[in-house]
Protein backbone atom coordinates (compact mmCIF):
# COMPACT_ATOMS: atom_id res chain seq x y z
CA UNK A 1 0.00 0.00 0.00
CA UNK A 2 1.02 3.49 -0.51
CA UNK A 3 0.93 4.18 3.34
CA UNK A 4 3.55 1.08 3.80
CA UNK A 5 5.86 2.46 0.84
CA UNK A 6 6.12 5.94 2.18
CA UNK A 7 6.55 4.27 5.79
CA UNK A 8 9.79 1.80 4.33
CA UNK A 9 11.00 5.24 2.99
CA UNK A 10 10.76 7.08 5.56
CA UNK A 11 12.79 4.69 7.56
CA UNK A 12 15.27 4.28 5.04
CA UNK A 13 16.06 8.04 5.14
CA UNK A 14 16.44 8.04 8.44
CA UNK A 15 19.18 4.79 8.21
CA UNK A 16 20.66 6.89 5.50
CA UNK A 17 20.68 10.02 7.55
CA UNK A 18 21.99 8.55 10.31
CA UNK A 19 24.79 6.81 8.84
CA UNK A 20 25.99 10.00 7.38
CA UNK A 21 26.07 11.66 10.82
CA UNK A 22 28.14 8.77 11.86
CA UNK A 23 30.76 9.25 8.84
CA UNK A 24 30.79 12.98 9.92
CA UNK A 25 31.52 12.59 13.13
CA UNK A 26 34.60 10.01 12.40
CA UNK A 27 35.85 12.69 10.28
CA UNK A 28 39.09 14.27 11.63
CA UNK A 29 38.89 17.70 12.18
CA UNK A 30 40.96 20.34 9.81
CA UNK A 31 44.14 21.20 11.35
CA UNK A 32 45.69 24.37 10.26
CA UNK A 33 49.66 24.05 9.60
CA UNK A 34 49.77 27.35 11.91
CA UNK A 35 48.34 25.27 14.83
CA UNK A 36 50.52 22.31 14.67
CA UNK A 37 53.59 24.29 14.38
CA UNK A 38 53.32 25.47 17.51
CA UNK A 39 52.38 22.37 19.33
CA UNK A 40 54.92 20.60 22.06
CA UNK A 41 55.27 17.75 19.85
CA UNK A 42 55.91 19.81 16.58
CA UNK A 43 58.59 21.69 17.97
CA UNK A 44 60.18 18.49 20.13
CA UNK A 45 60.89 17.18 16.82
CA UNK A 46 62.09 19.95 15.13
CA UNK A 47 64.84 20.70 17.99
CA UNK A 48 65.60 16.94 17.45
CA UNK A 49 66.01 17.17 13.76
CA UNK A 50 68.08 20.64 14.49
CA UNK A 51 70.37 18.55 16.93
CA UNK A 52 71.14 15.38 14.45
CA UNK A 53 72.20 18.07 11.86
CA UNK A 54 74.13 20.27 13.88
CA UNK A 55 76.02 17.08 14.83
CA UNK A 56 76.16 16.10 11.64
CA UNK A 57 77.15 19.43 10.18
CA UNK A 58 79.79 19.71 12.92
CA UNK A 59 81.87 16.74 12.00
CA UNK A 60 81.46 17.20 8.00
CA UNK A 61 83.00 20.98 9.08
CA UNK A 62 85.63 20.07 11.39
CA UNK A 63 85.80 16.28 11.22
CA UNK A 64 89.15 16.07 9.49
CA UNK A 65 90.86 18.29 11.72
CA UNK A 66 88.90 16.82 14.95
CA UNK A 67 90.80 12.94 13.87
CA UNK A 68 94.32 14.91 13.18
CA UNK A 69 93.91 16.24 16.68
CA UNK A 70 92.68 12.69 18.04
CA UNK A 71 96.01 11.36 16.49
CA UNK A 72 95.41 9.92 12.88
CA UNK A 73 97.85 10.20 10.51
CA UNK A 74 97.66 12.72 7.51
CA UNK A 75 97.37 9.79 5.12
CA UNK A 76 94.56 8.00 6.91
CA UNK A 77 92.66 11.18 8.23
CA UNK A 78 91.40 11.68 4.23
CA UNK A 79 89.02 8.81 4.67
CA UNK A 80 86.76 11.04 7.78
CA UNK A 81 84.93 12.19 4.88
CA UNK A 82 84.18 8.70 3.13
CA UNK A 83 83.60 7.30 6.27
CA UNK A 84 80.94 10.07 7.43
CA UNK A 85 79.53 9.62 4.09
CA UNK A 86 79.27 6.15 4.12
CA UNK A 87 77.21 6.50 7.16
CA UNK A 88 74.73 8.75 6.05
CA UNK A 89 73.78 7.14 2.87
CA UNK A 90 73.26 3.79 4.91
CA UNK A 91 71.48 5.91 7.82
CA UNK A 92 69.55 7.06 4.98
CA UNK A 93 68.52 3.72 3.73
CA UNK A 94 68.46 1.44 6.85
CA UNK A 95 66.14 3.90 8.54
CA UNK A 96 63.89 4.06 6.17
CA UNK A 97 63.01 0.85 6.14
CA UNK A 98 63.13 0.77 9.92
CA UNK A 99 60.65 3.94 10.72
CA UNK A 100 58.44 2.53 7.35
CA UNK A 101 58.19 -0.85 9.50
CA UNK A 102 58.49 0.30 12.84
CA UNK A 103 56.64 4.29 13.14
CA UNK A 104 57.85 4.62 16.49
CA UNK A 105 58.00 8.14 18.02
CA UNK A 106 61.01 7.29 20.42
CA UNK A 107 63.27 6.84 17.35
CA UNK A 108 65.37 10.35 16.89
CA UNK A 109 65.85 9.81 20.87
CA UNK A 110 67.37 6.54 20.13
CA UNK A 111 69.20 8.02 17.07
CA UNK A 112 70.40 10.90 19.47
CA UNK A 113 71.69 8.24 21.89
CA UNK A 114 73.84 6.94 19.27
CA UNK A 115 75.28 10.27 18.22
CA UNK A 116 75.56 11.05 22.21
CA UNK A 117 77.73 7.47 22.18
CA UNK A 118 79.54 8.18 19.45
CA UNK A 119 80.80 11.76 20.43
CA UNK A 120 81.58 10.05 23.96
CA UNK A 121 84.14 7.32 22.22
CA UNK A 122 85.23 10.52 20.16
CA UNK A 123 86.47 11.71 23.18
CA UNK A 124 87.99 8.83 24.99
CA UNK A 125 88.87 6.40 21.92
CA UNK A 126 92.77 5.70 21.42
CA UNK A 127 92.35 3.34 17.59
CA UNK A 128 91.86 4.65 14.80
CA UNK A 129 89.01 1.79 13.99
CA UNK A 130 86.97 3.06 17.05
CA UNK A 131 87.57 6.60 15.90
CA UNK A 132 86.27 6.23 12.50
CA UNK A 133 83.42 3.52 13.72
CA UNK A 134 82.06 6.64 15.44
CA UNK A 135 82.21 8.47 12.85
CA UNK A 136 80.61 6.29 10.74
CA UNK A 137 77.69 6.30 13.33
CA UNK A 138 77.47 9.79 13.42
CA UNK A 139 76.74 9.61 9.77
CA UNK A 140 74.15 7.02 10.81
CA UNK A 141 72.11 9.20 12.58
CA UNK A 142 73.06 12.08 10.29
CA UNK A 143 71.61 10.35 6.91
CA UNK A 144 68.57 8.99 9.26
CA UNK A 145 67.24 12.46 8.91
CA UNK A 146 66.39 11.95 5.38
CA UNK A 147 63.86 9.00 6.11
CA UNK A 148 62.63 8.91 10.07
CA UNK A 149 60.97 12.39 10.04
CA UNK A 150 59.05 12.71 6.68
CA UNK A 151 57.18 9.54 8.43
CA UNK A 152 56.67 10.54 11.21
CA UNK A 153 55.34 13.59 10.25
CA UNK A 154 52.78 11.50 8.12
CA UNK A 155 51.89 9.68 11.01
CA UNK A 156 51.66 12.04 13.22
CA UNK A 157 49.36 14.88 11.06
CA UNK A 158 48.64 13.46 8.07
CA UNK A 159 50.02 12.95 4.59
CA UNK A 160 48.58 15.91 3.35
CA UNK A 161 50.25 18.39 5.52
CA UNK A 162 53.57 16.28 5.74
CA UNK A 163 55.60 18.01 2.90
CA UNK A 164 54.77 21.29 4.46
CA UNK A 165 55.69 20.56 7.64
CA UNK A 166 58.68 18.53 6.71
CA UNK A 167 59.58 21.82 4.80
CA UNK A 168 59.31 24.06 8.03
CA UNK A 169 61.44 21.24 9.99
CA UNK A 170 64.09 21.31 7.50
CA UNK A 171 64.66 25.15 8.64
CA UNK A 172 66.88 23.87 11.19
CA UNK A 173 69.15 22.34 8.97
CA UNK A 174 70.00 25.33 7.59
CA UNK A 175 69.88 27.25 10.75
CA UNK A 176 72.40 23.84 11.27
CA UNK A 177 74.72 24.70 8.49
CA UNK A 178 75.07 28.03 9.32
CA UNK A 179 76.02 27.64 13.23
CA UNK A 180 77.86 24.53 13.85
CA UNK A 181 80.94 25.74 12.11
CA UNK A 182 81.07 28.73 13.22
CA UNK A 183 80.20 27.58 17.23
CA UNK A 184 82.69 24.75 16.61
CA UNK A 185 85.22 27.24 15.79
CA UNK A 186 84.90 29.22 18.63
CA UNK A 187 84.51 26.66 20.91
CA UNK A 188 87.57 25.52 19.86
CA UNK A 189 89.52 28.47 19.85
CA UNK A 190 88.27 29.45 23.27
CA UNK A 191 89.65 25.54 24.67
CA UNK A 192 92.22 25.21 22.70
CA UNK A 193 90.78 21.22 21.59
CA UNK A 194 87.38 19.84 20.35
CA UNK A 195 86.45 18.27 23.74
CA UNK A 196 83.85 21.76 24.33
CA UNK A 197 82.48 21.37 21.26
CA UNK A 198 81.96 17.79 21.36
CA UNK A 199 80.48 17.88 25.45
CA UNK A 200 78.20 21.10 23.75
CA UNK A 201 76.67 18.47 21.33
CA UNK A 202 76.31 16.08 23.53
CA UNK A 203 74.38 18.31 25.95
CA UNK A 204 71.61 19.68 22.51
CA UNK A 205 71.26 16.18 22.33
CA UNK A 206 70.35 15.38 26.36
CA UNK A 207 68.06 18.77 26.74
CA UNK A 208 65.74 17.10 24.14
CA UNK A 209 65.91 13.22 25.72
Amino acid sequence: TRKESSAASDVYKRQVLRRLKIQTSLRPQAVEIRDIVKTWHFLRMAFAYFVMSYIGLMIVSHGATLMRELGISVKTVSLTPFTLNAGYVFGAILWGIVITRYPIKLIPVISLFISITSLCVLLTAQTATILFSAIFCIGLVFGSTVSIFVVLLSRCYGKNHAGDLFGRINIGYGLAGFIAPIVTAHLYELNGSYSLPMWTAIILSLIHI
